[in-house]
């Protein structure tokens, strides 16, 4: 009887180290460090990658991790410890810093493979898998060994029972080159690299980029829209929240220098929104400063132009410390304006305790541009309560207020209702598929904000913060601006340049046609 040939089963394949986990220092070379330090064993690291070296030499097709530490023991002296208990100890620093690559676990199907070429054992790689999220009832099959991904066994044994896979990794050679020869489709993941920020901060010695890493690793946000996806995600990670981070160090610097008194950070909506998000979140990190509270600050050019007693009110609620008002983008003008009506509606009883706001330095030149040097709304050239906070120019200030656009209309007044407070805004400026890209970017960032902060946590918050202030970091940063700034623009002129310009003519003509603006008198 005729039997036709089985059909090949088309299955989703993985590798693992640097595929669906990482190490949160780059290379098995830092958990060899770990433990020559832990264990105070001079060459202990150096040594542990010769002795694997030899032994992948002597069997290569099966060896164990007590075998390289048979070897090891042959190159330093390590009779003074129980070589079992330095194989487990190396395998308790794996877990202990291992972090999960998200964006490519969350592929991981029911029925998906994971294939590896790794000396431990099969239970150690299910507990390494278990520490970032997988449930080891339901592990995916793991198929394991020393070398079948680099000399090929692997896939032609796969191949041989009829299985197509299907195959993500991180080797050029091992992952794709010769599962291809085997006709499986595989695919390269760059994820574990580091980023162009990142490299550049471990070129100069930081150790920021460890925490950065890790936060962006950890990050998995489904975009909308998938076409724009990565580029957004590349600016985040290597321009906009490294600048943030130097923006909010600079802040919290600048409270801890200043008074004692308590503080009251008010925040602008609605660039400031990431910025404010990033600085709430470290602050209860910080030792050694006073009280301060971050507050999100519903406000506008309008708001701060008009003469409003609940807008003025609502402002004051919000305040129960020294108050300082943070605008990322803006330029300063009508913050200016508007403190002069706080002042003037309290008789002056706030003077004095209404202390610099922080601008992008940028906006110093938008407002140059504007208004004039000479205008009389500036003070010496500067918008009136701002600082250079990170002596760092962008040439276009819509670079920088593109990448922190927040999905909520404008803000026209605030209305008193109950005691209480209720916004008044502006039909959303931009279209609906903008707008669905301005909310998948702000929640991207705000969950890698969350996951930059909490891995800062596991290392020192508060030397990660002196280093996001330090000249190798600023130049880090405009390293990575001037790389990225095409891109910056491209997005800008793709996706919200004309939407902007616009609404812009829309709103300063609603502005001449009803609302007289202060300055104007």
């Amino acid at each position: 009887m005729h039997q036709t040939p089985a059909s090949r089963q088309s299955i989703l394949t993985f590798d693992i180290f640097d595929t669906l986990i990482a190490r949160r220092f780059i290379g098995p070379a830092s958990i060899f460090k770990l433990l020559e330090r832990k264990y105070k064993i001079i060459g202990f690291a150096q040594k542990r990658i010769e002795a694997e070296v030899l032994v992948r030499k002597l069997s290569p097709i099966d060896f164990s991790l007590m075998d390289i530490y048979v070897k090891l023991a042959e190159l330093i002296p390590l009779d003074a410890f129980d070589l079992n208990n330095l194989c487990e100890q190396e395998i308790a620093e794996e877990i202990a810093n291992c972090i999960p690559i998200s964006e490519n676990i969350s592929l991981v199907k029911d029925d998906s493979i994971l294939i590896s070429d790794m000396y431990l054992k099969k239970d150690s790689i299910e507990s390494l898998l278990e520490s970032v999220g997988f449930c080891k009832e339901r592990m995916p099959f793991i198929l394991l060994s020393n070398c079948g991904k680099s000399n090929g066994t692997i896939w032609r044994e796969l191949r041989d029972l009829n299985v197509d896979c299907h195959h993500i990794g991180d080797n050029y050679i091992s992952d794709m080159k010769n599962s291809r020869l085997e006709n499986m489709n595989s695919f390269i993941s760059k994820a574990s690299r580091p980023s162009f920020f990142e490299d550049n901060l471990f070129r100069k010695g930081l150790v920021l980029p460890v925490a950065i890493r890790e936060a962006r690793l950890r990050t998995h946000y489904i975009f909308s829209q998938q076409d724009v996806a990565a580029d957004i995600k590349s600016l985040q990670v290597n321009f906009n929240i490294p600048f943030l981070l130097r923006a909010a160090s600079f802040i919290i610097e600048s409270c801890r220098e200043g008074s004692s008194n308590s503080k009251t950070l008010l925040f602008a909506s609605r660039g400031s929104k990431l910025l404010h998000e990033l600085t709430r979140l470290l602050v209860p990190h910080i030792p050694n400063i006073s009280s301060i509270s971050t507050r999100y600050w519903l406000s506008s050019r309008q708001a701060n132009l008009n003469k409003s007693t609940d807008y003025i009110n609502y402002t004051l609620s919000l305040i129960s410390g020294q108050p300082i008002f943070v605008d990322l983008n803006g330029s300063g003008v009508s913050l200016r304006i508007f403190l002069t009506h706080l002042q003037e509606s309290l008789n002056n009883n706030l003077f004095g305790k209404i202390i610099l706001g922080y601008h992008c330095p940028n906006s110093l030149n938008f407002t140059r541009i504007k208004y004039g040097l000479d205008d009389p709304r500036l003070i010496d050239g500067k918008p009136a309560a701002s600082v250079d906070n990170s002596n760092f120019i962008i040439k276009k200030k819509c670079l920088l207020e593109c990448l922190n656009y927040s999905p909520e209309g404008r803000l026209l007044g605030m209305d008193s209702c109950m005691g209480q407070y209720i916004p008044r805004r502006d039909t959303y400026e931009f279209s609906p598929p903008v707008k669905r890209l301005v909310e998948d970017q702000q929640n991207y960032a705000i969950i890698f904000i969350k996951n930059l902060v909490d891995a800062m946590q596991l290392h020192s918050i508060e030397d990660m913060v002196s280093e996001s202030l330090s000249d190798s970091y600023l130049q880090a940063l405009r390293e990575s601006f001037a790389h990225h700034e095409c891109l910056i623009e491209s997005i800008y002129d793709k996706n919200f340049a004309q939407e902007d310009l616009i609404h812009e003519i829309c709103y300063d003509k609603a502005i001449a046609e009803g609302f007289k603006n202060p300055c104007d008198t």
